[in-house]
């Protein structure tokens, strides 16, 4: 258990750290996401020229086999709901998918496959795999 003084320095450390944190921290951010961007750009352009199909967005497929996309499933649902003909449908289970690079919608088992043999990992889990061999909007991005 720290004693007084070193409890006290470290006080005095953080409160002169502090403010400076909080002004760098948008920065920190931007800096973060600009890098991410980066590195996305990078394996998409790498992806392509290797001609590969990989999963772009989330999708949902009505019954009718209408397809909304969306960045999250629950976007898409969004979406749906504010059409009166699929204002009541809730597509779940392999209703909810993926559209792909080539225009295909596929469902959460296809969408894995597609981006494990594409080389993608998961951004979600440190070990990067896809939770129950499933793809999920948040693998994505």
């Amino acid at each position: 258990m720290p004693n007084k003084t070193n409890e006290s320095e470290w006080k005095k450390k953080f409160d002169d750290y502090f403010p400076q944190l909080i002004k760098d921290y948008p920065k920190t951010v931007e800096t973060v996401k600009h890098f991410i961007s980066n590195q996305l750009s990078l394996q998409a352009t790498r992806i392509q020229q290797e001609n590969k199909e990989i999963c772009i967005c989330a999708a949902i497929e009505m019954k009718d086999g209408y397809i909304i996309r969306g960045h999250r499933h629950s976007d898409c649902i969004r979406t749906a709901s504010q059409i009166p003909k699929y204002k009541e449908e809730r597509p779940s289970g392999r209703n909810q998918g993926f559209v792909t690079s080539k225009g295909r919608y596929v469902d959460r088992l296809e969408g894995a496959r597609l981006q494990k043999e594409a080389g993608i990992k998961s951004i979600m889990s440190e070990c990067q795999e896809y939770l129950y061999g499933e793809l999920y909007s948040e693998d994505l991005y």
